[in-house]
């Protein structure tokens, strides 16, 4: 048997998502962020799960709250 509580603990970490479009990338960086899941898992027909989390970005120290990472905003 399986089961799950309910009383969940968010997990702290950083976070790093990157969007590629074509040729065009962009990253997307939290130093921290509480992470917990925001909705159901939900098992449509035609896909295979969907695993809904949330990330609340905190204050980390002096660094900033977010950043865009990209090779053109560089150049």
């Amino acid at each position: 048997m399986f089961g799950v509580s309910g009383d969940f603990v968010p997990v702290e970490k950083s976070v790093l998502v990157i969007l590629v479009d074509g040729d065009a990338r962009v990253g997307f960086y939290a130093s921290k962020s509480q992470i917990s899941r925001d909705a159901s898992i939900k098992m449509p027909l035609d896909n295979f799960a969907g695993l809904p989390v949330k990330a609340t970005f905190l204050n980390y120290g002096t660094r900033r709250l977010y950043d865009w990472i990209s090779l053109d905003l560089l150049s």
